[in-house]
């Protein structure tokens, strides 16, 4: 699927980037960041890349994100724990992602 490139797309995209740069500026400092609002941007930014990656039907690489294995796997854990999910969960979501990959690529 083609990307977007309207005015609309690219204001977005920029303000995207300003508020990423924010947020790490955050987490690089001292100040904590009000549980309920951090559960909203967590929300938000989940379902903002799973319906691009459904538009886009494949899975969107992530591996430039820099952030660490450590920092992915804390957020995973907290993702799989809100929506009562445990690692057997996410083993058969993993294999039926890949599956519906494969199938696409084929089609």
């Amino acid at each position: 699927m083609a990307e977007s490139t309207s005015p609309c797309v690219h204001r977005t995209a920029s303000r995207l980037r300003e508020i990423s740069t924010e947020l790490r500026s955050i987490a690089a400092g001292t100040a904590d960041v009000p549980r309920d609002e951090l559960g909203q941007l967590v929300a938000a930014t989940t379902l903002m890349y799973s319906v691009a990656a459904s538009r886009a039907e494949v899975e969107i690489p992530l591996s430039d994100c820099s952030v660490s294995a450590t920092d992915v796997v804390i957020l995973v854990c907290a993702l799989l724990r809100g929506q009562n999910l445990n690692p057997f969960d996410l083993t058969l979501w993993f294999g039926c992602a890949e599956q519906t990959l494969e199938a696409r690529s084929r089609s």
